[in-house]
């Protein structure tokens, strides 16, 4: 895995995540997962990207379904990446924004309001 990957991509969307579904987890794209099938068909995942691993996360803790991490190893890959990084981890970042929790929102909320307020008395 890249440097700038394993650095810097993967500690910041994992602990973005961590954040908002506050989740202890640690390495939350690792693509090894283990769940029971049917636990799989309730989940309704719906992401067709790389989102998919963020998803399958936050749909687990939403369901409170058992979750435990194994340490698992990475080897140098053998062919060339599919991941356009920038790209997905945009698609993760909108993921979590549009599937976070509701006081994600009221920040942006609160700053719209205070602009239009002082526009207002600006204008007045």
């Amino acid at each position: 895995m890249p440097w700038a990957r394993r650095y810097i991509g993967n500690p910041v969307l994992s602990t973005m995540t961590r954040l908002l579904f506050r989740t202890r987890l640690s390495d939350i794209h690792c693509g090894m997962r283990g769940l029971r099938r049917s636990a799989l068909a309730d989940l309704g995942l719906k992401m067709p990207g790389m989102e998919f691993a963020t998803e399958m996360v936050v749909s687990v803790l939403r369901n409170g379904l058992r979750v435990a991490e194994t340490p698992v190893d990475y080897f140098p890959r053998k062919g060339a990446s599919k991941l356009n990084p920038l790209h997905d981890a945009w698609r993760h970042v909108i993921f979590m924004i549009r599937n976070g929790p509701s006081w994600l929102w009221c920040v942006p909320a609160f700053a719209g309001l205070a602009a239009v307020v002082i526009l207002i008395l600006v204008w007045i």
